[in-house]
């Protein structure tokens, strides 16, 4: 009598945020554009026909690896079915060093933790 039992509840995955830096060379920030595009088209302001029907084109698993002490990968995260939530591009830092990031606010499915270095 008078029992209680509680049940689980449906677990929900947070949002991650990553900085992604120096993005003045190479073509980081062109990739990443085109990621967010394939999602929300900024030029017409409207979502893609892909995101809107649920079609997953948009949709990428990715590797976040953590770095030890001397830049050497040890453990990866590897968040499954990512995508772009949010995106900020950062002031730019006129200069000598020509230094550039953009956060990235990204949802996912499931995550996964491992160690070493798999591909």
């Amino acid at each position: 009598m008078n029992d209680r039992f509680f049940y689980p509840g449906l677990v929900a995955p947070e949002e991650v945020t990553i900085t992604f830096d120096n993005l003045v060379k190479g073509q980081v920030a062109e990739q990443l554009f085109d990621w967010f595009s394939s999602v929300y088209d900024p030029v017409h302001g409207i979502f893609t026909p892909g995101f809107l029907q649920g079609a997953g084109t948009f949709k990428r698993n990715i590797k976040l690896f953590q770095l030890d002490n001397t830049g050497f990968p040890v453990k990866h995260v590897h968040l499954f079915a990512a995508y772009p939530k949010m995106w900020k591009v950062n002031d730019f830092t006129y200069g000598e060093n020509e230094f550039h990031t953009i956060d990235v606010t990204l949802r996912y499915d499931f995550v996964t933790q491992e160690a070493g270095l798999d591909t």
